[in-house]
């Protein structure tokens, strides 16, 4: 695709020489022409400081999160014992929780081959990768890590997607910042950081292969060969891979859906009007149905590739439930009235609002394209990104906590409506002028209408963006590192667990851990802490790893946590031997008002107590 031709209106062939004369080329820059150069630089800057401000973001919060201790702690185990774990490493509740329904005389073993068999980390690779990397430089090297992750998945790749689909810079722009807004007020943790870069290379592939169709292009890429590999790695890291298969699931029923709503649409024009000219260089529309079923088939296989198979697919549902739930507190009080949901409630209305004008634009206009086959792809293109856009709409409101990864698609489909004229009008001329039949380039200079100050400014952005390539992102990356450097140094030193962690009452259980007993009942969040400072010594009796906990399990600890009816008899079943919640906790203000309980440690952070040994 050549950018200069698009942004200049001035149509040529990708892959052969320019049509603009060397008259053109030699014209001297005009006022207009230079301040426009003189702004790109500033939006340029202007990238370059949003990433800086991110690379702030990502030091100032990653490490606050409670997941990440117990995401690190995997990590560690699996690197010191070159395997995956079997068995949760964590928690001694999960074996009862996994064999309740289970027949009362099968013994430990059979127990604990159970839970074996029904035991996945979808998130392995990614917690060894996020381990791995702070051995060369400890927590700030993570932090740098999930800084280039973010740059890259938010403003990079986005910033990529107005370019390939033609999107006027400016305003592509400010909805790629909006949508970076959005995951900033999210509550976001690095257990899912390599979901948000696979979903954005997925829809960096899938784009280009839908934009191809709508520029003059002899063949579609074999989307599939990229995919297909990166599925196997994404499957391994986390299990947001299923948003992949969505994605290529959705964009397939559009491009299959788009024909007969282009014959329905199109009236008058015979349905073989619509998928066949005469004369043409574009890709027939079937081409990237093909394409895709050929990229989510390849991907539901590569999706098995995994130390786990098939299992991995049988644990699915319970993951999903289990994912529903939320037991920190950020994520709980995480509602409509968010912030992030303002943000991307504007992101919403304006894919919503570009699709209603896009659908009676080509309703309105579909006699001002030349070739019929550009119209049925226009459809086409318009049925898939409302398809996709407005799945992944749904799915936020459904699931909230999910809003980090549908912000980057509904981006997505946002930039493609935006641009779907431009490269449909851009086409048509190239067809027109193929066939001898005008097009701008027909037109005498005189006649034809002056750039404006936007044009100008569309394509000296790009071509200030786009220059280096590999070297831009390098640079944003860079930019997002020195702030990680900035804030790690002079502002919140990288620590963990972080300084408002209960670490005196941690000290106090790694000294005395042999006198308090076998089994703990503990705050969810301080699981995370032990699992990660005392190297799960003792076992928890739980942490926030909701995908891999019996939900009656999940029940039970709330149940108990929140003083519900019958949470006493629920802590004698378990036969819990000591608590560690925080003195502020339903539980804590009950136990510490009980005389059956004693008093071990305790400060305004947490509380120990142990049962009495005569009770």
């Amino acid at each position: 695709m050549d950018f200069e031709d698009l942004y200049h209106d001035e149509p040529r062939d990708s892959n052969g020489p320019s049509k603009l004369s060397p008259e053109k080329k030699k014209l001297e820059v005009s006022a207009q022409e230079a301040l426009a150069t003189a702004v790109s630089r500033v939006v340029l800057g202007l990238i370059l400081l949003v990433s800086f401000v991110v690379g702030c973001w990502v030091a100032a919060t990653a490490l606050h999160h409670p997941d990440t201790c117990w995401f690190l702690a995997l990590g560690r185990w699996i690197y010191e014992h070159g395997a995956v774990p079997d068995l949760d490493p964590f928690s001694w509740t999960m074996a009862l929780g996994s064999a309740q329904g289970q027949p009362s005389a099968v013994g430990l073993n059979e127990i604990n081959q159970f839970v074996a068999n029904h035991f996945v980390v979808s998130q392995w690779l990614s917690a060894l990768i996020s381990y791995l990397s702070t051995l060369s430089g400890g927590l700030l090297t993570l932090l740098m890590l999930n800084a280039v992750v973010v740059v890259t998945a938010f403003l990079s790749l986005p910033i990529g997607f107005v370019a390939r689909r033609g999107a006027p810079f400016v305003t592509g722009l400010a909805l790629v910042l909006l949508a970076l807004l959005t995951a900033f007020l999210c509550p976001t943790s690095c257990t899912e950081i390599f979901s948000y870069l696979f979903i954005a290379i997925f829809l960096q592939v899938v784009h280009h292969a839908r934009s191809a169709i709508l520029w003059h292009d002899a063949k579609i890429f074999r989307i599939a060969y990229v995919l297909v590999p990166l599925m196997v790695l994404w499957a391994n890291l986390h299990i947001g891979f299923i948003i992949g298969l969505v994605i290529l699931a959705g964009c397939l029923l559009g491009a299959l859906l788009g024909i007969p709503l282009a014959k329905r649409l199109s009236g008058a024009l015979p349905i073989a009007a619509l998928t066949a000219s005469p004369v043409t260089e574009l890709v027939p529309p079937r081409a990237l149905s093909v394409e895709l079923v050929f990229a989510l088939a390849g991907s539901l296989l590569a999706s098995l590739v995994t130390p786990y198979g098939f299992k991995l697919w049988e644990s699915m549902p319970a993951v999903l439930a289990s994912s529903s739930l939320s037991l920190s507190s950020a994520s709980s009080s995480f509602s409509f009235s968010a912030y992030a949901y303002w943000t991307y409630g504007l992101l919403c209305l304006a894919f919503l609002l570009l699709v209603f004008r896009e659908f009676r634009a080509c309703r309105e206009e579909q006699a001002a394209l030349a070739d019929p086959q550009v119209n049925v792809l226009v459809i086409t293109e318009l049925v898939t990104a409302t398809l996709v856009g407005g799945i992944a709409i749904a799915v936020s409101f459904a699931a909230p906590s999910l809003i980090v990864f549908t912000t980057l698609i509904v981006l997505a489909e946002v930039l493609a409506l935006l641009g779907v004229r431009r490269l449909a009008t851009h086409a048509d001329a190239s067809i027109a002028a193929a066939r001898g039949e005008g097009g701008p380039e027909a037109t005498p200079a005189s006649k034809r209408p002056a750039r404006t100050f936007w044009q100008d400014l569309n394509f000296h952005s790009l071509d200030v963006w786009l220059a280096g390539g590999a070297f831009e992102l390098a640079i944003v990356s860079f930019c997002s590192i020195a702030g990680v450097c900035l804030v790690a140094n002079k502002v919140f030193k990288p620590e963990l667990p972080p300084a408002a962690a209960p670490i005196k009452a941690l000290k106090y259980i790694e000294q005395h851990k042999d006198d308090l007993g076998a089994r703990l009942f503990n705050d969810a969040a301080f699981g995370n802490l032990i699992d990660w400072q005392l190297r799960a010594t003792p076992k928890v009796f739980m942490d926030t790893r909701l995908n891999v906990y019996d939900q009656r399990l999940i029940g039970d600890y709330r149940s108990i946590q929140e003083c519900l009816p019958g949470w006493q008899s629920l802590l004698d079943s378990y036969q819990v031997d000591w608590v560690f919640v925080s003195p502020i906790s339903k539980l804590g203000h009950a136990l510490l008002e009980n005389s059956s309980w004693e008093t071990r440690y305790q400060d305004d952070k947490a509380v120990i107590l142990v049962r009495k040994k005569n009770e």
